[in-house]
C-alpha cells in the first residue's frame, strides 16, 4: 500500500505525462473487458492476382485472376441467397458492376461452408 501511495504523491501527481497513462489505465480498469465488433452474417474474401487489368474480360475468363471466397457465419439461418457487387480499381482506373444489377440466379451459400468463385462462375457480374 506505501508503494501506490509513494507512486501517487511522487510520480503521478508532478508528472503531466504520468498522470494520462494514469487516466488511461483506470479507465482500461474501469471499462471491463467487453470487446465489441460488428458481426456480419457473411464473410467474403477477394484474391486478385498482381496482374490487374482494367477490362472486365480479361477476369471473366482466367480462373486465376480472381478468386472470392464466401462463407456463411450466422447460426440463425441454414442456408442464405446473396449477390455481389464487384469494384476492382486500380492507378488511374476502376471497374465495378452496375449498383442496380441483380442476377438471374443469386449465390446460395450453406452456413459454415466456405464457397470459392474464380472469374468464369462470376463472368454475369462481369459483363453488367
Amino acid at each position: 500500500m506505501k508503494f501506490f501511495k509513494y507512486l501517487l504523491t511522487h510520480f503521478f501527481l508532478n508528472s503531466p505525462l504520468a498522470r494520462r497513462w494514469a487516466v488511461f489505465l483506470l479507465l482500461l480498469l474501469l471499462g471491463g473487458h467487453r470487446g465489441v465488433a460488428q458481426n456480419y452474417p457473411v464473410v467474403v474474401t477477394p484474391f486478385v492476382k498482381s496482374a490487374y487489368s482494367p477490362q472486365w474480360h480479361d477476369y471473366a475468363n482466367n480462373p486465376d485472376l480472381l478468386r472470392i471466397n464466401l462463407i456463411l457465419r450466422d447460426q440463425t439461418k441454414d442456408e442464405i441467397e446473396v449477390y455481389l457487387y464487384i469494384a476492382i480499381k486500380g492507378l488511374g482506373w476502376s471497374i465495378s458492376t452496375n449498383p442496380s444489377f441483380v442476377p438471374a440466379q443469386k449465390i446460395k451459400l450453406q452456413r459454415g461452408t466456405p464457397l470459392t468463385l474464380r472469374g468464369p462462375d462470376i463472368a454475369d457480374y462481369l459483363a453488367a
